[in-house]
């Protein structure tokens, strides 16, 4: 094993692992800075570096966020953007008397296993893209949260056979993907 201990949001991925390793599996392990936590998940989602797994410890409210089931007030882009590309599991909370000092808050402890699940998405960048946009308004209907995406890719919503007065907290992962991918199909990409 090789480990690289340096502040995770200045390690470039792409450049700071050596060439050597980028062929096996890499694995983050952290007890994640809360007021970091977002941009510390959005960098793994980004990244271009193979990551096969990731164990860390994050505050409880992002953990339930990550694994959140469809219909639930906790899903949005967090939960369908992971949950498309990896297998997320909460393995245990961890109480704020473990800590010195305490903080206000629960901790948990989670997996994330990247390529762990039967999901495909053929164009990530268009997929989270299409999943920001249908979460904008999220009080809205998709029809009113999607017109912005549609008009930047000049397509025309009437065109598509789907329930467009659902919200976005409706769909399950798989259906995003499913049509993600069909837009991917009519975006003319540059």
């Amino acid at each position: 094993y090789n480990v690289i201990i340096k502040d995770f949001l200045q390690f470039d991925l792409e450049e700071d692992i050596p060439q050597e390793f980028r062929g096996g599996e890499i694995k983050f392990i952290g007890n994640i800075p809360y007021n970091i936590t977002s941009g510390i998940l959005f960098k793994l989602l980004g990244s271009k570096v193979k990551i096969k797994s990731c164990v860390m410890m994050i505050q409880k409210e992002v953990a339930e966020r990550l694994v959140a089931k469809v219909n639930t007030k906790q899903y949005g882009i967090l939960a369908v953007q992971f949950q498309a590309i990896a297998n997320v599991k909460q393995l245990f909370n961890v109480p704020p008397t473990a800590f010195f000092p305490k903080p206000d808050v629960v901790s948990s402890v989670i997996r994330i296993t990247f390529g762990d699940n039967e999901i495909k998405v053929r164009n990530i960048s268009v997929f989270k893209e299409f999943v920001r946009s249908a979460f904008s308004k999220r009080r809205k209907t998709l029809k009113n949260s999607l017109k912005d995406f549609f008009e930047k890719y000049e397509l025309n919503i009437n065109d598509y056979q789907f329930d467009f007065t659902r919200r976005a907290e409706s769909l399950t992962i798989k259906e995003f993907a499913d049509f993600s991918n069909i837009l991917t199909d009519k975006i003319k990409l540059s």
